[in-house]
């Protein structure tokens, strides 16, 4: 990748500058170098923006806020998220939308906002069942699960990661290595909270998540709104 860049700079195309460092950046995230994720974001959506690239705009905007919350800066991850969503929008982007909005639901968790965080996750969890987007429900019940965890409610949030753990693996590619993070640590709670309890209510909703289809589980969530 960084012999892609040299190339692309030598030829003076700044659209492929702007790919190879976004490119970049994803191999940054994924070895959680989060300060060199940042700064390489924020280069490449500069040259997204000076040339009024859409496209490339919106992703950029998210994967800075990606590298933003990765590093706790939440105030910028909350502000390129917002711009990003925007974008994806204009773009009849559904599945920018709902990550963008998975995103803010995890930086408001990480504000101790619950509200905002649940206000956020209910709707990327109604945006991705309407479009029938499976990863972004995953993803989407992975934050609630999170705070479900962080709200001590263990039974929820094992019941949560049951629906989603048939379906993780294989969709790995799709979802950002923050998201894998959290559901790595949600998913590492409920057991402890399991140990804590004794573990048999924890484990009964884990296994009734897994015997329940996504689908299922989602449309009892937002039954509840």
């Amino acid at each position: 990748m960084r012999e892609s860049l040299t190339l692309h700079r030598e030829l003076d195309d700044e659209e492929g500058i702007a790919w190879s460092l976004d490119h970049l950046v994803l191999q940054a995230l994924d070895v959680y170098e989060y300060d060199r994720a940042y700064r390489l974001s924020e280069a490449a959506l500069g040259l997204f923006q000076r040339l009024n690239h859409a496209w490339g705009t919106a992703i950029l905007c998210f994967h800075v806020g990606v590298a933003a919350l990765a590093r706790n800066d939440l105030a910028i991850a909350g502000h390129r998220f917002e711009q990003a969503m925007v974008a994806f929008r204009d773009l009849s982007n559904n599945w920018g939308v709902v990550s963008c909005l998975v995103h803010l639901g995890f930086a408001a968790l990480a504000r101790d906002d619950h509200a905002a965080a649940a206000g956020h996750l209910t709707r990327a969890l109604a945006q991705a069942r309407s479009d029938a987007n499976v990863v972004g429900m995953a993803n989407a019940l992975c934050g609630l699960a999170s705070l479900a965890v962080a709200e001590a409610d263990r039974e929820r949030a094992a019941y949560l990661l049951g629906a989603v753990a048939a379906i993780s693996r294989p969709n790995r590619a799709r979802t950002t290595v923050y998201e894998r993070t959290r559901h790595a640590a949600a998913g590492a709670a409920a057991p402890a909270g399991a140990r804590a309890d004794g573990g048999a209510s924890v484990a009964r909703a884990l296994a009734a998540g897994r015997a329940t289809p996504i689908t299922t589980v989602v449309g009892e969530i937002l039954d509840e709104k």
